[in-house]
């Protein structure tokens, strides 16, 4: 139980397990948020969206055709975690299809979508 313990301290202090947008790690523009999503091993394609769902920046590949959908899923997403500390990130976004692997996250009401190849 202990070493399971040591685990889960472990993979909570790893940087390299934070999503992109991650608080500690957060790029200050649009672009800085894009090139550090598309520098992750595995990542296709980043969007960045306004939480209207106005693109403010795409780079990469299998990016959805219609991204502005996205910021409707954080909406409804950030209602069911309820209440959180101004510029707290809201909840992480997975969704798997066949094609494609979107994480999303919302934080300073900007949407980051990154993708992946599905496996």
């Amino acid at each position: 139980a202990q070493a399971v313990a040591q685990e889960t301290v472990l993979q909570r202090t790893d940087r390299s397990q934070q999503p992109v947008g991650h608080p500690r790690s957060m790029p200050k523009s649009v672009a800085e948020i894009l090139e550090a999503g598309i520098s992750k091993a595995g990542v296709s394609g980043v969007v960045c969206l306004d939480m209207q769902g106005f693109t403010l920046g795409t780079v990469g590949e299998l990016l959805p055709t219609q991204a502005a959908h996205i910021t409707g899923l954080v909406q409804k997403a950030a209602k069911l975690e309820g209440e959180r500390e101004a510029h707290a990130p809201g909840p992480v976004i997975t969704v798997e299809t066949s094609m494609r692997t979107l994480s999303v996250l919302a934080r300073d009401e900007i949407v980051v979508a990154v993708v992946r190849k599905a496996n």
